[in-house]
């Protein structure tokens, strides 16, 4: 499975959007942010059901989510939280094994982070400005 067009995005999502955001209330963006862990939690079900325990790879990149844009906002973080546990759970009901299912959703995901990800960066852009 390759992480890197969803992990590219979501990189420069976190680097531009930080102090963007900070300074903003803006519900959307809350929402985008709360599908993001969503889709976040799922990816790192698929990948614990297919590289083990040992790979934190998602749930790294959900923490430096949450050091980001949710540190001073603890309804936010736990609402964050709260997406990215449920939907890894979720995840880990509907998909058993690692097989051709998984990649699919797999890459389903990374799709849907991507068009997350523009999205996040283009409403903290037009505010920025």
């Amino acid at each position: 499975m390759s992480n890197w067009p969803i992990t590219v995005l979501f990189c420069a999502t976190l680097a531009i959007g930080a102090p963007a955001y900070a300074q903003t209330e803006s519900n959307e963006l809350d929402r985008s942010l709360e599908e993001l862990s969503s889709v976040l939690g799922k990816a790192h079900a698929i990948h614990v059901q297919c590289n083990g325990l040992v790979d934190q790879y998602w749930r790294e990149s959900m923490t430096r989510l949450l050091d980001l844009e949710a540190s001073q906002k603890r309804a936010l973080k736990n609402r964050l939280i709260d997406r990215f546990n449920s939907a890894f759970a979720e995840q880990e009901e509907s998909i058993s094994e690692c097989d051709d299912d998984a990649e699919l959703a797999f890459d389903a995901l990374t799709i849907r982070g991507r068009s997350l990800a523009e999205s996040i960066n283009a409403n903290i852009s037009s505010q920025a400005e």
